[in-house]
């Protein structure tokens, strides 16, 4: 679907346009940025109303890491993907190990049955997977394996996420 030059760029509060793909446009770290269950919204400058936020085009799955790691910046967040991630290839193991292959149908709903309801009870927020399904699913077995090995928090540090 082709977006016309209004849909792609953000009128600030400070009246500056951004377009998705600047520096400026990491609605993370906006001041006036407001979480909801549909993804993060800023304030109308012309009504009272708050509208979507637009998402920064990420290139690269380095340039996607920071958010990715952003949008779990809760521990009970990541705690609920580690979960997931972990009950997901317990299942797999399981099917692949005893030969039962319908059990690779709860594959998926076991790693994202927990990792939504983080998303959407923890952090309020929409989970990445929606826009970027492969990068997320990379990102999540990189943010348990960091995890496991005791090495999550210095990533976490250089995204800007608080001490968990």
């Amino acid at each position: 679907m082709q977006r016309t030059a209004a849909q792609r760029t953000v009128l600030e509060p400070a009246g500056q346009r951004v377009t998705p793909g600047m520096a400026a446009d990491r609605t993370s770290f906006h001041p006036e940025l407001v979480r909801s269950s549909f993804g993060p919204r800023l304030p109308c400058p012309r009504t009272s109303r708050t509208i979507p936020a637009m998402s920064r085009q990420y290139t690269t799955f380095a340039e996607f890491w920071p958010f990715y790691l952003q949008e779990h910046s809760q521990p009970r967040t990541r705690a609920l993907h580690y979960i997931g991630t972990t009950l997901a290839l317990a299942v797999f193991l399981f099917a692949v190990v005893t030969g039962h292959w319908l059990w690779l149908l709860a594959f998926p709903v076991a790693g994202y049955f927990f990792a939504w309801l983080a998303h959407f009870t923890v952090e309020k927020n929409r989970p990445a997977t929606f826009t970027y399904p492969l990068w997320s699913l990379a990102a999540d077995f990189r943010m348990w394996w960091l995890w496991l090995t005791r090495r999550l928090q210095p990533e976490l540090d250089r995204a800007g996420v608080g001490k968990s």
